[in-house]
């Protein structure tokens, strides 16, 4: 009986901490995330991940992404503009397919710069870190900025978050939370290997 109370406990325990992990990222970086541009510093950089193909304007995390970015852009027009993400050569080119949508919506290429550097969130922040320097306005939906933001102050990178609207029907908003708790843990994980690495 001991040993079957033990593996309960385990049982009970391990999701109580994933998602404790996913409240505290929340809480953490709730101050730096805001869905009104009068309310951010003129940032150095804004900085829109990859969000797959713009998929004839069904991909609405895309679309979303690209049009906050013009807001924004609209509000501090001499910002760089860091489309970051995935390339993959037989499927697609997150920051390509972002810079030929911006510039198709009139922003001028010299402002916008692709880096595929961005694998997956936690590689975006790494090598925007190491490659970039100054303050950096993150264009995403919110539970995507919880992550970012919070990795982003433990590796001393100035930033706040645009929040994008989340045009999904509940039940995907549920689906992609979900996924968020997963990924906030992974994104734990990776920050703890990060920081640790650094140490040597």
């Amino acid at each position: 009986m001991p040993a079957v109370k033990k593996l309960l406990v385990i049982i009970l325990t391990i999701p109580a901490l994933v998602i404790f992990n996913y409240k505290i990222i929340a809480l953490s970086s709730a101050p730096f995330i805001h869905s009104d541009l009068q309310s951010f510093t003129i940032p150095d950089y804004i900085v829109i991940p990859g969000a797959g193909n713009p998929d004839n304007d069904r991909n609405v995390f895309f679309s979303s992404r690209v049009g906050a970015a013009l807001a924004a852009h609209s509000k501090f027009p001499s910002s760089k503009i860091i489309c970051i993400g995935r390339k993959d050569n037989f499927r697609y080119n997150e920051p390509d397919e972002l810079k030929i949508a911006l510039i198709r919506n009139g922003v001028a290429e010299s402002l916008i710069i692709t880096d595929t550097g961005g694998f997956n969130t936690f590689n975006m922040l790494v090598t925007l870190n190491e490659k970039y320097n100054g303050r950096m306005l993150f264009v995403s939906q919110r539970i995507h900025l919880q992550r970012i933001l919070f990795a982003a102050g433990r590796m001393s990178i100035v930033a706040e978050g645009f929040e994008v609207s989340h045009p999904i029907s509940r039940r995907k908003q549920k689906y992609f939370r979900n996924r968020e708790i997963i990924s906030s843990l992974r994104m734990t994980a990776s920050l703890a290997g990060y920081k640790i690495s650094r140490l040597f």
